[in-house]
C-alpha cells in the first residue's frame, strides 16, 4: 500500500487456510483500512480449497497491496507466523485471521493508541464476534457465542494480566498491536510445539515481561462459525493434545519465574487447569459411549 512519510510503518499479516468463502471480504476489510502506510503480508498454509487462488485474483485486482506467498506444505498457523516475522518491515505489528474482518479505522485506533503511550510495547482491545447468520454481537452480547471471554469484561483485570491469564486464556491475538522494537525475538516466535495453545503461550510471555495496554475501543470482528481454528472433529484427541501443551507451557512457566512465591503462584493453575481438563475428557468419553 502507498506509504506516507510522517507515519509508521505497520506490518499486517493475514495467515490464509482453507477460508475460500470468507477470505475475500478479510482482504476487502484490510485494504479499506484507512492507515496508509501499511505492509500486507498473506502466507497460505496449503490450503486443499480455493483459498489461495481466490487471494492470487484478489492480488491481481489491487496490485501493489499485498505480498502473497503461497505454502506447498501445512506448517500450521505457528509456523507461518514465525516465517512471517522474517519478512517484516514495519514498526508495528497487527494481523487478522483469514475468515475474521477488520472494521473501519481499526489500525489507526491501534497504532494512534500506542504513539500516546510509548512506554506500553504491547496492545489488546475489544472485538466484536459475527455469528454464522451474519449477526453481529458488540459488547458483553459477545459472551453468548463466546463465554470463555468473559474475564476481559472485569473491572480492572488488565491491570493483573500476567496472573489473571494463569488461570486461562481469554484475550484475542487478533485484537491486538505489537511495537516491534520494544519486544525482542523470544517474545515474538510463536512456539510449533504448541499448534492448539500458541497464542496463549507468546501473551503469558509478554505479559510477564512486558508492559500490556488495554483499548476500550473495538477493532476486530472475529467470525464465529463451523470452521473456526478453534473447531474439532475429535474431541477427545484435542483434550490429550491441549493437555501435553499446557504442562510444556506450564513448565516453561515455572523455569521462567524468579523466585519460590512467583513459582508457588503457578501451582493452583496447573492444578485447576489439569483438573478441568481431565474432567472434560471424561465427559466427553462418557456422551460417546452413550451413542455408540
Amino acid at each position: 500500500m502507498s506509504a506516507r512519510t510522517d507515519e509508521p510503518r505497520v506490518t499486517l499479516f493475514c495467515p490464509s487456510y482453507n477460508h475460500e468463502a470468507y477470505v475475500v471480504d478479510t482482504l476487502e476489510s484490510i485494504v479499506a483500512q484507512t492507515w496508509n502506510n501499511l505492509e500486507v503480508i498473506v502466507i497460505d498454509d496449503a490450503s486443499t480449497d480455493s483459498t489461495p487462488e481466490r487471494v492470487e485474483e484478489f492480488c491481481r485486482r489491487h496490485p501493489g497491496k499485498i505480498r502473497f506467498r503461497r505454502g506447498r506444505t501445512n506448517r500450521g498457523t505457528a509456523g507461518r507466523w514465525n516465517e512471517m516475522i522474517g519478512m517484516l518491515s514495519g514498526e508495528f505489528l497487527v494481523s487478522v485471521g483469514s475468515d475474521d474482518l477488520l472494521p473501519p479505522g481499526a489500525i489507526r485506533s491501534r497504532v494512534e493508541w500506542m504513539l500516546r503511550r510509548p512506554d506500553v510495547s504491547f496492545l489488546l482491545t475489544r472485538f466484536d464476534v459475527l455469528t454464522g447468520n451474519e449477526r453481529l454481537l458488540t459488547g458483553e452480547a459477545v459472551l453468548d457465542v463466546v463465554p470463555q471471554f468473559e474475564k476481559m469484561f472485569r473491572p480492572g483485570v488488565f491491570d493483573r494480566l500476567y496472573e489473571e491469564l494463569l488461570e486461562g486464556n481469554f484475550v484475542h491475538p487478533g485484537a491486538a498491536c505489537y511495537r516491534l522494537a520494544a519486544l525482542d525475538r523470544a517474545s515474538l516466535l510463536l512456539d510449533e510445539r504448541c499448534p492448539n495453545l500458541h497464542d496463549y503461550a507468546q501473551m503469558l510471555e509478554i505479559a510477564r515481561r512486558f508492559r500490556v495496554g488495554f483499548s476500550e475501543d473495538s477493532t476486530y470482528v472475529y467470525r464465529w462459525h463451523l470452521k473456526n481454528a478453534s473447531a474439532s472433529e475429535n474431541p477427545e484427541k484435542d483434550v490429550e493434545a491441549v493437555t501435553a501443551e499446557m504442562n510444556y507451557i506450564l513448565a516453561k512457566e515455572i523455569l521462567s519465574t524468579p523466585g519460590a512465591p512467583g513459582r508457588t503462584a503457578l501451582l493452583p493453575w496447573a492444578a485447576n487447569a489439569l483438573h478441568g481438563l481431565k474432567l472434560l475428557a471424561e465427559r466427553r468419553a462418557a456422551a460417546h459411549a452413550g451413542t455408540a
